[in-house]
């Protein structure tokens, strides 16, 4: 089966040691709940995503309209970065979905350096859906990994 940017997205958090997904469902986000399909993250579908001041780091993610139909008016074409940023330590749209799994693995760096706080990624579904050719995965950053390991302690 090809690769597409939502398969990049959910091989990046499963290597960074992510085990559960929290979600704001949408239609232009579907692509990555069926990335998910075998894989050892599952999904938890939430109706409220506020926590900057919580110092909880976690990455929020959400489905836009394809890049195609910008300025149209398309279901979810909004400016969710601009909506996010006064709320989250960092927000931006992912442009590339062969960097899919890079931008996933940058979002946990940030969410988990310095103040722990969320972080949001606007996914325009044409990435989610874009076939990727086969090649190695992105490195996750060694501080995000590390942090999830550390905030794994201290859960239990």
């Amino acid at each position: 089966m090809p690769r597409t940017g939502a398969g990049l997205l959910v091989d990046a958090l499963v290597e960074a040691g992510v085990r559960q997904l929290f979600s704001l469902s949408g239609n232009q986000i579907l692509s990555v709940y069926d990335a998910t399909i075998g894989r050892p993250l599952p999904i938890f579908h939430t109706r409220h995503e506020a926590a900057l001041m919580s110092e909880s780091p976690m990455v929020l993610l959400s489905g836009h309209a394809p890049r195609g139909q910008a300025g149209r008016g398309a279901f979810q074409e909004m400016d969710q970065v601009g909506a996010a940023r006064p709320v989250t330590k960092a927000a931006w749209r992912v442009e590339d979905a062969a960097r899919m799994g890079a931008e996933v693995a940058r979002a946990l760096e940030i969410a988990a350096a310095g103040r722990p706080g969320p972080v949001h990624l606007s996914l325009p579904g044409d990435l989610l859906e874009a076939e990727i050719a086969d090649g190695p995965l992105s490195v996750i950053p060694t501080g995000a990994t590390a942090v999830l390991a550390a905030a794994d302690t201290t859960l239990a």
